[in-house]
């Protein structure tokens, strides 16, 4: 059973490893284009896209473009939080699994809202980009899943009965 716990920790400390690095390259050479990213055929298609069924003007393209970089920043953040907070061993493991569900449901908000453009192109290389990203959070979730279902209960104190209080003289006494 602790086996099962420690390779479900240490499945979760990679997976979040993996995000972390994935989106921080992606976050960095996004922002560090002068249009955010916008000069590449395959970031950009999806968010023109995006742009036409949204109505929206060519700047704020460039905005929407330069917020899902940040809001990868964001999410790789919150996951180097959770991989400090676990790996240090300072707060309690249920703390830590709260950080990791954050940051997984926020990358994965995220991963949907930048292939949503993907989607209505037809690109196929960044749906399958998003689709091993989608796997992987998903294959995280499924580990704390895991990890929390194979943690034993605490059984609750039963109450003292009349034989076993210690605070009482006895029933029996004169």
């Amino acid at each position: 059973m602790r086996s099962a716990i420690s390779a479900c920790t240490a499945a979760s400390v990679a997976m979040a490893s993996y995000l972390v690095v994935s989106l921080s390259l992606d976050a960095a050479r996004v922002l560090a284009m002068p249009l955010y990213g916008l000069e590449e055929l395959r970031r950009a298609e999806p968010l023109f896209a995006i742009r036409r069924l949204l109505a929206l003007d060519p700047g704020a393209t460039v905005w929407m473009a330069a917020c899902l970089a940040a809001a990868d920043l964001v999410v790789m953040a919150i996951l180097v939080a959770y991989l400090v907070e676990r790996l240090s061993g300072r707060i309690a493991p249920a703390d830590a699994d709260q950080t990791l569900r954050a940051g997984l449901v926020l990358a994965a908000v995220i991963t949907l809202a930048a292939t949503a453009g993907a989607a209505l192109v037809g690109d196929s290389t960044a749906m399958a980009a998003a689709t091993l990203q989608l796997a992987v959070i998903g294959a995280a979730v499924l580990c704390r899943q895991a990890e929390t279902a194979a943690k034993p209960v605490a059984e609750k104190p039963r109450p003292a009965t009349r034989w076993q209080d210690a605070s009482h003289e006895g029933w029996f006494a004169a």
